[in-house]
């Protein structure tokens, strides 16, 4: 299988600077075959099985349904991600 997951936006700002367009894009493939596990495995169970370990070791205080937009969610999510092989490329341009 493979997963894939892009994010495009364009910034206007109100001072006058030049619009940007921004993307993200995560492409991950699956391990199947060679006896790994599905793409969709590790893009939604690893993300998911890190949420739990932040907070069984006490690392994030907020309690109930939590998004991942707090750093003390999302940097060491992103980073233990990273090392295992799930990251996204990141670009950003300024348009005319």
């Amino acid at each position: 299988d493979m997963v894939l997951l892009h994010h495009e936006l364009e910034a206007s700002f109100p001072d006058g600077r030049a619009k940007e367009k921004h993307s993200a894009t995560l492409l991950a493939f699956g391990e199947v075959a060679s006896g790994g596990v599905s793409a969709m495995a590790r893009t939604v169970g690893l993300p998911a099985a890190l949420g739990a370990v932040l907070l069984l070791q006490g690392k994030v205080q907020q309690r109930g349904v939590l998004r991942p937009v707090t750093s003390d969610i999302y940097a060491p999510s992103l980073i233990a991600l990273a090392k295992l092989g799930v990251h996204c490329k990141e670009a950003s341009e300024k348009l005319l």
